[in-house]
């Protein structure tokens, strides 16, 4: 009877420890608009994105990144020293009486007591060219982990997450979390980028020492030059577009094929299609779901350039 009784309550703490591990259990993030794209009206647009720390057990970031756009073109970089990274993105440590040497890190921050929650002060400018306002989150909105009883920024996860980097092939922009061995749900980040590009869709990805938050995505942003018709990848049907609006000197668009937004279309609007042809958000080729071959592409293209310039010359 003693054993029946010992077995059963082994099998209940086992139950209860299982279905614990497994409501906790942490996984990749999400990642969505903060707002709906906004044409600036000043060639540029504006994405504002949030990162989710997975609802049912947080996210553990290491590496947060977006990819399969033009990221070099990013607008609102960081001038001077700083040029190639965006810190244009909020935080909890954004909110909570960041030191003075991590605000510049900021569009802006909050004082905030780091033991209250809820908070809905201001945000504060730092006095930096790139110091803007966050209209999107109160700093109260934002997540961490405080793994030590402590609300410190010291003490929590992650402490702050760097600006991001505009990685060295121009493709890509990257964030990297201080400290990296927990993570919280939630609203975990905020930030801008501003971009002469309309929208389509791009890539996320988010990297973690934690194999079940390793994940990735598509969510809207910056097109790639080429796609006219923003349908997230560079094929005939955008060379087509192009070979018609080929010639245009004012009034182009983007759909005509002026991708460097000087209101023509010409040889430059031409080689930034070239350079793209084939290239979509899957990482696959364009036809037919094949990538197409460097020489089948370049004579492709040689043929289509003989018939423009036969084209414009009998108008």
């Amino acid at each position: 009877m003693m054993i029946g009784r010992k077995l059963t309550a082994v099998l209940v703490v086992g139950l209860l420890l299982a279905f614990s591990s497994t409501a906790l259990a942490s996984g990749p993030p999400d990642v969505v608009l903060a707002e709906a794209p906004t044409d600036l009206g000043d060639g540029n647009w504006e994405y504002v994105y949030d990162v989710l720390g997975n609802p049912s057990g947080g996210t553990h970031i290491v590496n947060f990144g977006l990819s399969g756009f033009n990221a070099s073109q990013i607008v609102n970089q960081c001038p001077g020293g700083w040029s190639g990274t965006l810190h244009q993105k909020w935080d909890w440590a954004a909110g909570h009486s960041p030191a003075s040497w991590e605000r510049d890190c900021y569009g802006s921050y909050a004082n905030c007591n780091p033991y209250g929650s809820g908070c809905t002060d201001p945000w504060i400018l730092h006095g930096q060219s790139w110091a803007i306002d966050n209209p999107w989150h109160d700093p109260g909105d934002y997540n961490a982990v405080f793994p030590y009883g402590s609300k410190k920024s010291s003490y929590s996860f992650p402490w702050f997450i760097y600006g991001g980097v505009v990685a060295g092939d121009g493709q890509s922009l990257l964030f990297t979390a201080k400290n990296q061995n927990r993570g919280p749900a939630g609203l975990i980040l905020t930030f801008r980028i501003v971009h002469p590009n309309p929208a389509a869709t791009i890539n996320w990805s988010n990297h973690s020492f934690y194999g079940s938050d390793v994940g990735s995505g598509t969510v809207t942003g910056p097109a790639t030059a080429g796609d006219c018709d923003l349908d997230s990848d560079v094929d005939w049907l955008d060379y087509q577009a192009l070979e018609v609006g080929f010639g245009m000197t004012t009034g182009a668009t983007w759909g005509d094929g002026d991708f460097d937004g000087d209101g023509d279309v010409d040889w430059a609007d031409y080689q930034a299609l070239e350079a793209s042809f084939g290239k979509g958000t899957s990482g696959v080729g364009a036809l037919g779901g094949n990538p197409v071959a460097e020489p089948a592409a370049a004579l492709l293209f040689g043929v289509g350039l003989t018939q423009i310039l036969v084209r414009r010359r009998r108008k």
